[in-house]
């Protein structure tokens, strides 16, 4: 099963953002853009991909120990900007959501699971809230002459940036990603919850 961790993001903020993108998509002409659907919007920490071990996995998230984060949600933006192929909101949090991200990724690793390509120097927390071709931020070579994403960009850019709220994220989640006829659907799997530290 394809398997990812990532924080579910509040019903205030998931609503804030299913508004806005319901605006775009009924002001541009990017009919071939995949939107992501309010419902299944979220934060990811660690993509995993395809792994049978589920159990495995869970019990090793188990072992992680951090307090609540906050979240704020605001801005937007594309990667890459030149060859737009994913249109994501922007997250701000504090450093401990990187490490998060890092010691869920060093856990993993032990346990088989490919270690992220990247530092976490480097990672940019987002939301990914539509996609064209692959979905790949690089793009891929089936990927071609799709515009649609340009059209977005360029009504993005003549409005000001948005604000979706702000969020203690409380737990994060083990997902199973389904690639369904209708989008993606997300089942949470496990949940660790973030608890203060005395």
């Amino acid at each position: 099963m394809r398997l990812f961790v990532g924080i579910e993001i509040s019903a205030g903020i998931r609503e804030a953002i299913g508004e806005y993108t319901k605006k775009l998509q009924r002001d541009s002409s990017g009919a071939e853009n995949k939107w992501v659907k309010p419902e299944s919007l979220h934060v990811t920490l660690k993509f995993i991909g395809e792994n049978k071990d589920s159990v495995g996995i869970a019990k090793e998230l188990h072992s992680i120990q951090y307090s609540p984060i906050t979240l704020t949600f605001k801005g937007v933006g594309f990667f890459t900007p030149r060859k737009p192929r994913v249109f994501w909101a922007g997250v701000e949090a504090p450093p401990e959501l990187a490490s998060l991200a890092a010691d869920i990724d060093a856990r993993l690793s032990k346990i088989g699971v490919p270690k992220e390509p990247h530092t976490y120097e480097e990672y940019q927390p987002h939301v990914t809230l539509a996609r064209t071709g692959s979905g790949r931020p690089a793009g891929s070579a089936r990927d071609r002459n799709k515009l649609a994403m340009f059209s977005l960009q360029e009504l993005v850019a003549k409005q000001p940036q948005p604000e979706f709220g702000t969020m203690t994220a409380e737990e994060f989640i083990l997902y199973r990603s389904e690639t369904l006829p209708g989008g993606s659907r997300y089942t949470a799997l496990a949940r660790f919850p973030l608890v203060p530290r005395i």
